[in-house]
């Protein structure tokens, strides 16, 4: 008798159990094929954490060869006449901006995404847009680094998804040194702490040995199970609530003419942000900066953008880059001027967070990089604080188009890791000379 109340308490479960198991892996389970069209509007969802972590979304997408990838972080959400996705829709260019970043997605995302892509991305250009604020660093009053900054908890849990450090696992070569700083990096974030499988595995390939048998089991499971629930569910996912941008074409010239799109950037910009000094739009002056403008001054003297993990993070990506054989334009975007004068934010800081990029770039062949930073005190070329705005998109659209018309040609790419994923590199500052040999 007790056997058989056994069997009527477990037989629902395990009967839901075999049902799960029949949805999630039948044959019927397959992918959803989006349109050109859908595609076309995930290309603009760029704040939609739905694309972001939808594999089968980016790998149809990226597919078509009319995509250019252009990763960032916030400033792609920053929808206004001028943002490369309108003019490229506007003057019928023969690429199209797929959109991936928003806020908190920094370089360690980036190579997760990256990495998913490797067969779509082989042999492309795309577009890199720096936020100085992923490099940022903290010191204490003695001016001490106490905090290597980099990608937060929350960001990490919301764009870095299980399946995304499973598949990393499965895939990972246990005698490669990116694979020992990956997983030393990783590990550092409490979510995956929390996981023992996830800890065992990555503090072997930490050691420089392949995670135990029943390890690669359990791992190849959850893997392969997150993929089937990420195709099932993905097929309830209807594309919704996309931006359009054919409203915002309309005020547009039709004929493309720089000068005059630099005119009527200047002259929105400045209808835009009447309520403020600093150029900033008044919207966001209202009930974003305004708020605290009084408590801001000089809070950014001391900000260091030249020690962060980022630049660790960042060397990650330009390994990707590399093994796909991608040119990329890199670009690094000034802060506003007349802020950063508010806040005590140093111009020669920018200027040697720029300098430090270049280095790490032109050093390793990577030789395609526009530099803003020198454009800070121009009238509405941001649209607030950091962000890139109405003239500073006319002005990367003329990048764009230069970069865009120039024959596809693979650079000459020597990656050193041993110097760029250090922690002496992390170190170096003022006192290092970045404009000079390499």
């Amino acid at each position: 008798m007790r056997k058989i109340s056994v069997l009527k308490a477990l037989g629902p479960l395990f009967c839901a159990f075999i049902l799960v198991a029949i949805l999630l892996f039948s044959p019927f389970n397959r992918s959803r094929q989006y349109t050109e069209k859908e595609t076309d509007k995930f290309a603009n969802l760029a704040s939609s954490v739905e694309v972001y972590t939808n594999d089968d979304i980016k790998h149809q997408a990226l597919e078509n060869k009319k995509y250019l990838l252009v990763m960032g972080s916030s400033e792609l959400n920053r929808f206004d006449p001028f943002h490369p996705s309108v003019l490229a829709d506007k003057y019928k260019r023969d690429y199209r901006p797929f959109l991936i970043g928003f806020n908190g997605t920094h370089c360690l995302a980036h190579y997760f995404c990256v990495d998913t892509l490797d067969r779509e991305l082989k042999d492309r250009k795309l577009v890199f847009i720096f936020s100085p604020q992923w490099f940022k660093t903290k010191k204490n009053k003695q001016g001490k680094v106490i905090s290597l900054g980099g990608m937060n908890s929350s960001a990490f849990n919301r764009y870095i998804t299980s399946k995304d450090l499973y598949g990393f696992i499965k895939n990972a070569d246990s005698s490669d040194a990116i694979t020992k700083f990956i997983a030393k990096r990783l590990l550092s974030f409490s979510a995956v702490k929390r996981n023992l499988i996830l800890q065992k595995s990555l503090n072997s390939l930490l050691q420089g040995d392949c995670p135990e048998m029943y390890l690669k089991v359990i791992t190849n499971l959850q893997y392969h199970f997150l993929n089937a629930e990420d195709i099932l569910f993905q097929k309830m996912f209807i594309p919704i609530n996309f931006k359009s941008i054919k409203s915002l074409e309309k005020i547009l010239p039709d004929k493309y003419d720089r000068k005059k799109l630099d005119r009527l950037a200047y002259a929105l910009g400045k209808k835009q942000s009447k309520s403020n000094p600093y150029g900033i739009n008044d919207t966001i002056f209202k009930y974003d900066v305004g708020v605290g403008v009084k408590r801001l001054k000089n809070f950014q003297a001391k900000t260091n953008f030249l020690h962060g993990v980022e630049y660790n993070d960042f060397q990650l990506i330009l390994n990707q880059f590399a093994q796909n054989h991608n040119e990329v334009l890199f670009v690094i975007p000034p802060v506003n001027g007349k802020w950063m004068k508010h806040t005590g934010l140093r111009q020669s800081m920018m200027k040697k967070f720029a300098s430090k990029i270049k280095y790490q770039l032109n050093s390793q062949g990577f030789n395609h990089v526009v530099d803003f930073v020198d454009r800070n005190s121009e009238p509405y070329f941001m649209y607030d604080t950091i962000h890139i705005g109405k003239r500073g998109w006319v002005a990367l659209d003329q990048e764009i188009i230069k970069f865009m018309k120039r024959p596809y040609a693979s650079e000459e790419i020597k990656i050193n890791n041993r110097k760029f994923l250090s922690k002496e590199w992390l170190e170096m500052d003022d006192h290092f000379d970045f404009s000079g040999e390499y």
